[in-house]
């Protein structure tokens, strides 16, 4: 074969090759652009490996091939067939209830789909609307924490930040607010046992010539008789964070004078603990579950049950 024939074969066959090249990457280059309200791709294709793309809401990068061939539609975006499909994770609903110099706050499990697994949550906080706020630690995966030290007659606004596996915000929840408030001072009198006589109302006293014993009233009994320090002084909720001072209190009293023999003084509210307060609550329904409408035991040691424990431990 002359030397003319083989750097026409080499023409040829570089041409050929060239063609091929063109004709493959022509698939690539001219693909469809996606746009929803939320985000554009543009010039959507196959690569072996190599860049991605990003926005504040998604990162999305590169692949061999496609991950389905499927079509997705999701409130956010819809993915057509042949593309790729994204993880995706509800946004936790969050409430907030006020309570003296804390709040205590609950929120619906937030559920990964395609991928993603919610590990934990984080609670940020601010007295200003919208933030900034200042985040705490991971919570671990738990839907309610008590957020204490608060000032009574603030308004604090909370949102619940959604953590992966690998500690990464996947989501975060619209904002809730409360504001603390002080409890309410007893009033004078009542039933239960005698009134309770503030330290301003001076009690009637003999003068030195009187032979006559003073009787007082049924409804009041001397102030040394009847003012006692609270007992428990916050709420207690099962998987919360707890104040373990107050947890240790609540077992000391089921166990010494509710007769929870089992119970161990541990400040952490375990099952055994909580099964005890859900039958002490049922003992006591109508002074724990009538006065706020429930009929079945909760197991959460708020404003009745606390107003119970130290009714008991102040007779």
């Amino acid at each position: 074969m002359s030397k003319l024939q083989q750097k026409i074969q080499s023409i040829v066959s570089y041409i050929v090759f060239i063609t091929l090249v063109f004709f493959y990457c022509s698939n690539i280059s001219f693909s469809q652009e996606y746009v929803s309200a939320d985000f554009k791709i543009i010039d959507s294709a196959y690569e072996y490996g190599g860049g991605y793309s990003s926005s504040t809401n998604y990162k999305l990068e590169s692949a061999l091939g496609n991950v389905s061939a499927a079509t997705s539609s999701i409130t956010g975006y819809n993915l057509s067939p042949n593309f790729f499909y994204y993880p995706t994770v509800t946004i936790p609903i969050v409430s907030a209830t006020a309570g003296d110099g804390q709040v205590t706050l609950s929120w619906t499990a937030a559920v990964g789909e395609l991928g993603w697994v919610v590990s934990a949550y984080n609670v940020g906080i601010s007295t200003v609307s919208g933030g900034p706020y200042s985040f705490s630690s991971s919570l671990g995966n738990v839907l309610s924490s008590i957020r204490t030290g608060l000032s009574n007659g603030t308004s604090y606004y909370f949102i619940i930040r959604v953590e992966d596996a690998f500690g990464n915000i996947v989501a975060t929840s619209t904002q809730s607010s409360a504001t603390p408030v002080a409890a309410a001072v007893p009033s004078p009198g009542g039933g239960g046992g005698g009134g309770w006589l503030p330290p301003s109302i001076l009690l009637p006293t003999l003068s030195p010539t009187s032979t006559i014993p003073v009787v007082y009233p049924t409804s009041i009994i001397p102030l040394a008789q009847k003012v006692c320090v609270q007992y428990i002084t916050k709420s207690i909720k099962f998987g919360a964070a707890n104040d373990p001072s107050q947890v240790k209190k609540l077992q000391t009293f089921l166990k010494e004078y509710e007769g929870f023999s089992n119970i161990a003084i541990t400040g952490f509210y375990d099952q055994t603990t909580y099964n005890a307060v859900k039958t002490f609550q049922t003992k006591y329904a109508s002074d724990i579950l009538t006065p706020v409408g429930l009929t079945t035991p909760s197991g959460y040691v708020y404003t009745s049950t606390i107003k119970k424990i130290n009714e008991i431990m102040c007779d």
